[in-house]
């Protein structure tokens, strides 16, 4: 595991800021909570890749090509 602030993972950490997103087929029983966590508040606060409605944006992206 890679730690970036402290006792918080990188993958952790990624989340928190709403750049990554969880797999649905993670499954690791250490990190899942931290990991739906840290996503959740992502989402909540739309924070990165929540910020708008990227995937409402991209499909409209791909049916206007």
């Amino acid at each position: 595991v890679l730690y970036a602030k402290g006792e918080l993972s990188l993958s952790e950490l990624l989340l928190k800021k709403g750049l990554a997103v969880l797999k649905p087929e993670f499954k690791d029983k250490e990190f899942i909570y931290k990991f739906e966590n840290s996503e959740t508040k992502a989402k909540l606060s739309k924070k990165g890749l929540w910020d708008t409605d990227i995937g409402k944006n991209c499909i409209s992206e791909l049916s206007a090509k």
